[in-house]
């Protein structure tokens, strides 16, 4: 059997008004709290809340809310500045994906010494002396439990990755209720980035039996809630199952690696401006073609958890089915499937084919791709 390796150091709460346990938490880590965010937690009152939760157990907060959705390299050195010079001990993530991966940043660099850029060309992390608090506001990834994060490099304007052992969170509070302020658009986009997730992971020759056994259950909750969740935005039942979709494709990914799709929408996001999540919508269905005859068989597994019937079929019938099933996911959630429709070009594609062969993922791929290959994927798609 083939030797396989996940570690998942970080402890996961699920449920509503778990954000209220804040206090006892940061107890245990520490007292010189310094909450990483965006100005979005402050307009929404997202922030107030957890602010006053944690300065009941600290001497002080800090709010750091300079975080955005294009936030950069630069943006975590003065995070990480800000850290030492405040003798920060624990660091609190509070937003959604580019806050987190900017908060993951902040507490691995700021225990450790040097700059973001020193990272990136090379330099390892020694230890963990700043604890990593995550609290998501999206039912997406919890960065926190995978071992990377992604941060757009200011210098050349591609967003880059960065692995350690010491980049796990020590809790994620995933609490559904915070995500109750999300547009339905975002809510959709988000839903189906963890699907996406969930099925590129599985794909991956990096997959093990860890992945196998969280992708089903990540894409049946995404596929029986997403709808529901968008015509009762209040509907606290299917928030909290597309929240804890979002945890078992972290754990899937934790042992496993991202794929085509993903490295294409961050490369787009950072080139082209266009919203990761739907980016990732829109090339999800193509990249799944592409793949169909390199891993069939785990095609009709993903078949299997849209609830498509795939009995006395052919194998490669019943794989195509799993593409099928997406594609009407995506129209009956009205998702724009072309690229033209957000004012696009395609003369921006070289650039994004290049940003997205950085990223050392796409040698796990189940079909290896070229220049070419990811050109075409974006064409296709346009």
């Amino acid at each position: 059997m083939s030797v396989f390796e996940f570690n998942i150091p970080a402890r996961v709460i699920v449920g509503l008004n778990v954000v209220n346990r804040l206090p006892e938490i940061i107890q245990d880590y520490g007292e010189r709290v310094m909450i990483v965010t965006s100005e979005t937690m402050v307009q929404q009152g997202i922030l107030r809340r957890v602010q006053s939760l944690a300065e009941s157990k600290s001497y002080g907060v800090i709010i750091f809310d300079k975080c955005s959705s294009d936030s950069g390299s630069d943006v975590v050195d003065e995070g990480v500045l800000l850290a030492r010079e405040s003798r920060t001990n624990v660091i609190i993530g509070l937003g959604g994906a580019n806050t987190l991966n900017t908060a993951k940043a902040i507490a691995c660099i700021a225990g450790n010494d040097g700059y973001i850029a020193d990272y990136f060309a090379g330099k390892t992390s020694r230890r963990k002396k700043v604890a990593y608090i995550e609290i998501p506001s999206t039912h997406g990834i919890c960065h926190g439990l995978l071992d990377s994060f992604f941060i757009r490099d200011v210098d050349d304007n591609i967003r880059k990755e960065y692995r350690s052992r010491f980049n796990y969170a020590d809790v994620v509070l995933v609490d559904p209720k915070l995500t109750a302020t999300l547009a339905p658009k975002f809510v959709v986009a988000i839903g189906i980035e963890v699907m996406a997730h969930a099925c590129e992971a599985y794909i991956s020759k990096a997959a093990s039996i860890m992945t196998e056994s969280y992708i089903g259950n990540a894409i049946e909750l995404v596929y029986a809630n997403l709808k529901q969740a968008v015509i009762e935005p209040e509907n606290m039942v299917a928030r909290q199952a597309l929240s804890t979709a979002g945890v078992f494709s972290s754990i899937a990914l934790n042992s496993s690696r991202p794929g085509t799709t993903y490295a294409l929408a961050l490369a787009m996001a950072t080139r082209l401006g266009l919203y990761r999540g739907i980016g990732v919508s829109i090339i999800l269905p193509h990249v799944m073609e592409f793949n169909l005859t390199a891993s069939p068989n785990k095609y009709v597994r993903i078949a299997r958890s849209f609830g498509e019937d795939v009995n006395d079929i052919s194998v490669v019938e019943a794989a195509i089915k799993a593409i099928e099933a997406v594609r009407k996911l995506l129209f009956d959630l009205n998702v724009p499937q072309r690229l033209k429709n957000f004012e696009i070009e395609p003369e921006g594609f070289d650039e994004v084919v290049r940003d997205a062969r950085t990223y050392d993922f796409l040698s796990v791929l189940p079909r290896s791709v070229t220049y070419d290959d990811l050109l075409n994927i974006l064409n296709a798609a346009y």
